[in-house]
């Protein structure tokens, strides 16, 4: 939800702050409600991720001293970083306006992950805010060391792909037509005629391609932001039996953390369930996660109502279906999540090992192709001259 930024007029003289809402129109309407004639209001810009982990670092460090939320803002409003200053201000002044804290960051940080803001959520309504802090920060930390050994891994294929493909489009573009001039079209093979059908286009079709990549991922940058057409990217990647299943890990791994978490703050397994489901990023599986707690209410267990969902593996299931009959369904979620987690860096690791020798040997294919196509005729002239 956004922010809007006011400056208005009320009873006790010249005020201004914020307020949260779907729209202008409803920011207007609420501020009308309060008493406070509008002489200004604007939208507010939203701040960068990494502006929301250094507020986030400054937080825990106050509340492992056991100080309040509003004592923590206060105390990280003193930095010589304006954007912190502004940041915590904000939040300080959404707080004594009554409203929570996880739905003043979703307003101030509208680019950060949906599950992060679901964990603040469950931290805060429970009283457990350091242990939602702790559990993100975990999670940052492996996320950008997966980052970090991800990047090294597909250096060396991404420098060999750039300059093979540079390669290329100067053969494609001043090799071939040559070649091409030289070869009757009558007794050219398939093979040939389809690469000589690039001939003179290779960096045209470079720079096709690059384009359709970027366009490709603005609309799905800016398609994320509709709910309607969130909803229809992810219908389309669960289409997709292989991504369906990488999609399906994710929102198990996510959904499962959150759990962990709502019960270790003593938290009812159906409240935990609640709780959780918010903090799920996929709009398809959240609503299917959502109808989870009603099931509990029917009196189904916890195990049979995952299953429902089609979205946990069946290895989980059983295990939890255990911890519910040994009443140790806390600790194993926590082990569940952990191990979700490693099979995830597992997974990475081994397609991070696969890309570099795939990318090598399918531009040795490429280029073998290209120089069959121009070594042949060379050979049938060189033999009709002879």
């Amino acid at each position: 939800m956004p922010i809007y930024e006011y400056e208005g007029i009320s009873l006790a003289g010249k005020v201004l702050g914020s307020v949260p809402a779907d729209n202008i129109a409803s920011a207007k309407q609420i501020l009308s409600i309060k008493g406070i004639k509008i002489t200004c209001i604007k939208k507010q810009a939203p701040m960068s991720e990494k502006i929301f982990w250094r507020v986030i670092g400054l937080l825990q460090i106050s509340l492992e001293q056991k100080l309040s939320l509003v004592d923590s803002l206060q105390i990280a409003s003193f930095q010589s970083n304006k954007k912190i200053v502004v940041v915590c201000e904000k939040l300080l002044t959404g707080l004594k306006e009554g409203n929570e804290f996880h739905t003043l960051l979703a307003a101030v940080f509208p680019d950060v992950d949906k599950s992060m803001l679901g964990v603040l959520r469950i931290g805060s309504q429970k009283n457990g805010l350091n242990n939602a802090i702790k559990v993100l920060i975990a999670q940052k930390e492996a996320r950008d060391h997966l980052k970090n050994e991800t990047q090294k891994a597909l250096a060396y294929p991404i420098f060999v792909t750039f300059f093979a493909l540079l390669a290329l489009i100067v053969v494609f573009d001043t090799v071939l037509p040559e070649f091409q001039t030289m070869i009757d079209p009558s007794v050219s093979s398939p093979l040939q005629k389809f690469i000589f059908a690039g001939a003179g286009k290779g960096y045209q079709t470079f720079l096709i391609a690059f384009w359709s990549v970027i366009i490709g991922l603005i609309l799905f940058a800016f398609g994320k932001r509709s709910h309607s057409i969130e909803r229809s990217i992810y219908g389309f990647l669960q289409a997709m039996p292989l991504v369906k299943r990488s999609i399906r890990n994710i929102t198990a791994s996510q959904f499962m953390n959150a759990v962990s978490l709502a019960l270790n703050l003593k938290c009812e397994l159906s409240e935990a369930v609640r709780l959780a489901s918010n903090s799920v990023k996929n709009p398809i599986h959240r609503r299917r996660l959502s109808q989870v707690t009603e099931r509990l209410q029917q009196g189904v267990t916890f195990s049979a109502a995952l299953r429902e969902t089609d979205i946990f593996a069946d290895m989980d299931l059983a295990t939890i279906e255990i911890a519910e009959r040994s009443q140790g369904l806390e600790i194993t979620m926590r082990i569940l999540a952990d191990e979700s987690s490693k099979k995830k860096l597992q997974r990475v690791a081994l397609i991070t090992q696969i890309i570099s020798p795939m990318a090598i040997l399918l531009l040795g294919v490429i280029i073998f192709l290209v120089a069959f196509v121009i070594i042949t005729p060379m050979m049938s002239l060189q033999n009709s001259i002879g």
